[in-house]
């Protein structure tokens, strides 16, 4: 998913798995618990989740899932 990136003014890809972390997470939902849904590790859902937040420009895991609300 393309998603506008307001403090670089640029375009940033997030993959369908951070998009899907990320509403996971903002859904309430613990990294374990995304983990068992989705196959993968605990660490890969931290490691994703840390990934998804920089991409966004976030400085935490609530202001990545606003700015995703924002732009979906």
């Amino acid at each position: 998913m393309r998603i506008p990136n307001s403090r670089a003014h640029s375009s940033i890809d997030l993959t369908a798995l951070e998009v899907r972390i990320l509403q996971l997470r903002s859904s309430g939902l613990s990294r374990r618990e995304i983990a068992r849904i989705l196959h993968r590790s605990p660490q890969t859902i931290s490691n994703s989740l840390t990934v998804a937040k920089e991409k966004l420009g976030a400085r935490s895991l609530m202001e990545a899932a606003v700015l995703l609300t924002r732009r979906e």
